[in-house]
């Protein structure tokens, strides 16, 4: 299922992190927690790209969260 817009929202916390991935029309696509660490961020984008392709995505400003 490439070649749609996808667009991911990330709530980071302090040791989880809950994401939401849906299409332009707003159909939630996945929904997700994880840890909050850079393996599980790693595997979330790895799995997003390898369904969807190129995503846009966002997340609010953080200290805590790690970069990849």
């Amino acid at each position: 299922m490439k070649e749609q817009e996808v667009f991911v929202g990330i709530d980071v916390g302090k040791q989880t992190c809950a994401a939401c991935a849906m299409d332009v029309k707003g159909t939630v696509l996945k929904e997700c927690k994880f840890p909050n660490t850079r393996a599980d961020i790693n595997q979330l984008i790895d799995g997003l790209l390898s369904r969807y392709g190129i995503c846009r995505a966002l997340c609010e400003s953080t200290a805590r969260m790690v970069c990849v």
